[in-house]
Order: structure tokens, then C-alpha cells, then sequence
């Protein structure tokens, strides 16, 4: 397993460069990311791993949401969530790689790629990398709405937020905004400010 992460987070690694990752999905990398996903949904690391590289394929690229479409992202990315319905978040191991890098367009200052093996104990982040996975493939490609809530993305992730809420709210609440649901996103800035006086 440790090989099959390896190659998950080196490709991950490699799409934050926009020039590569082009390269990787004209090399046919959309398929065998979702084929990752489908064959091994049922394994915590493997498919967190995937979903994040999903993530990472179809940021700011609407030819590829399109691609990873074609592949059946939505089903597998779906799919995943409902198997691990009740897996949120926990301790990770040596790092937060799964949590917020290259699947955003929020600039990271965490390490590109961490070796595989030493992430493998502990759950890692299923729920939040598909919110991620879902936000990446529809902001640019709003046709592959349709297909997500034919697959009844809305109400798995209305019960992802009735459990985790507290822990990643504001992301399923956006992948629901960007799945053009009825959401209501709270200002999370709620500091009063700082009053700058001139010299």
C-alpha cells in the first residue's frame, strides 16, 4: 500500500505546477486517479489520497473536471463519501499534507510531498478532500453539476455537515454553494479590527 501512496502523492506533488498537470492528464492520469478512487474506496488512506489528487487535477482546469467527469469521478467521489459517512478527521501523522495543499488555490506553506509510509497510521481526511474534490471540479465546469446532484450529492453532504460541522462546516457549505444549492455562507472574519493611528 505504501507504493500505491507514494505514486498518489508524488502525482498530487507534481500538479501543483499548472504545466505538468496538463501533461499528466493528457497522459490519461484523470482515469486511473478516479480508477484509484473506485478500487479502493473502502481504504481510509488510499482514498483520501485519491480524492486530494482529484482535487488537484481539476483545480482552476475545466477541461480536466470534464475529463475526471468522463471518468466517473462524480459516482467514485460520492461513493467514497458514503462509505466513510462517519470518518471525519484525526490525528495526523508527522504532518496536515491531506488538509489544505495544492488542492486550493490559498497559497500553502507546507511540503509538496512527504514520504507515504509515514502517513498511514490514522484516519485521515475523507470527508473534506471530497468537499475539495467536488468545489475543484464544478467552480470552472458547472455542467457536472447536474450529474452530482443525480447521484444525490446534496443530501450526502447535508449529512456530512450535520457531523462535521464543527470540524470543516465552512467547506461542505461550499461545495454545496458551488453545487448552486441553497446555502447561506457565514463571514468566518468576526475580529473587530485594528485601529491604525498616523504618526
Amino acid at each position: 500500500m505504501c507504493n500505491g501512496l507514494n505514486v498518489i502523492f508524488s502525482v498530487t506533488a507534481l500538479a501543483g505546477d499548472d504545466d505538468v498537470k496538463r501533461q499528466l492528464v493528457r497522459g490519461g492520469m484523470a482515469p486511473l486517479a478516479v480508477s484509484v478512487l473506485r478500487r479502493h474506496a473502502s481504504n481510509v488512506n488510499l482514498a483520501a489520497a485519491a480524492l486530494k489528487c482529484i482535487a488537484a487535477l481539476a483545480l482552476r482546469e475545466p477541461a480536466h473536471s470534464a475529463a475526471l467527469g468522463d471518468a466517473g469521478a462524480p459516482d467514485a467521489i460520492l461513493t467514497a463519501m458514503k462509505i466513510h459517512s462517519d470518518v471525519a478527521s484525526v490525528q495526523p501523522c508527522g504532518s496536515r499534507f491531506f488538509e489544505d495543499s495544492i488542492i486550493s488555490d490559498a497559497p500553502s506553506t507546507k511540503p509538496a510531498s512527504l514520504p507515504a509510509c509515514t502517513m498511514t497510521s490514522g484516519r485521515l481526511w475523507i470527508q473534506k478532500n471530497a468537499c475539495w474534490a467536488i468545489r475543484n471540479m464544478v467552480a470552472r465546469c458547472r455542467d457536472q453539476n447536474a450529474k452530482f446532484h443525480e447521484l444525490g450529492a446534496q443530501e450526502i453532504l447535508d449529512a456530512a455537515y450535520r457531523r462535521f460541522s464543527k470540524e470543516f462546516g465552512f467547506d461542505i457549505r461550499s461545495a454545496l454553494r458551488d453545487l448552486d444549492c441553497d446555502v447561506k455562507l457565514e463571514e468566518q472574519w468576526t475580529g473587530s479590527g485594528v485601529q491604525l493611528a498616523n504618526e
